[in-house]
């Protein structure tokens, strides 16, 4: 299933398949000391994500529906957690992020200049890439394993973040060049 992200960058964007099969709502507002990202389905409008990117502080994801805080004593079907925490860096250096589904790793390779892939533990194989190109829209495609193994809202979620970060770097990169923000 390959889908295709419209609209002025991947954290403001539709994402459908072809056939609008499966269609996802990405929508980010911008505050002086915030970003909030919140994905969700097009056709029920059901919250997938809510990821906090803040200017200080660690980045938060939460999944589902509701947002619980840390001191809510309340059982709810979701809660926030660190992006850090979720998606794990392989080692200290490595700009590839794992996170466990169902008791099986699945790992993020984030090679620069490269697409990024999702590969299960001890797999070659991708179940899923993402392709970002310069004039042309970004793309996810998941391959059936893919869709059977992991479901297609977790590899939607878990590959914005990575798009974000590998976008983070650059603009650093290109500041840190002289090039300007």
């Amino acid at each position: 299933m390959e889908l295709a992200f419209t609209g002025c960058g991947p954290l403001n964007a539709v994402v459908a398949s072809k056939n609008d099969e499966i269609s996802y709502s990405i929508r980010t507002a911008y505050s002086l000391s915030k970003m909030s990202t919140t994905i969700s389905h097009t056709r029920d409008g059901g919250r997938v994500a809510l990821i906090e990117w803040p200017a200080f502080g660690p980045n938060l994801l939460t999944l589902g529906e509701e947002r619980v805080s840390p001191s809510s004593s309340s059982t709810s079907s979701s809660s926030s957690i660190r992006v850090g925490t979720y998606l794990k860096r392989e080692t200290w250096y490595s700009n590839s992020r794992s996170f466990e589904y169902d008791g099986t790793l699945y790992t993020w390779v984030d090679v620069p200049f490269k697409s990024l892939r999702l590969v299960a533990d001890g797999e070659k194989v991708p179940i899923a890439v993402l392709t970002e190109c310069p004039f042309k829209k970004t793309r996810l495609s998941i391959s059936t394993e893919g869709l059977v193994s992991v479901n297609s809202d977790t590899i939607l979620v878990t590959a914005l973040i990575m798009l974000h970060k590998r976008r983070q770097r650059r603009k650093k990169r290109h500041a840190a060049s002289g090039g300007g923000p």
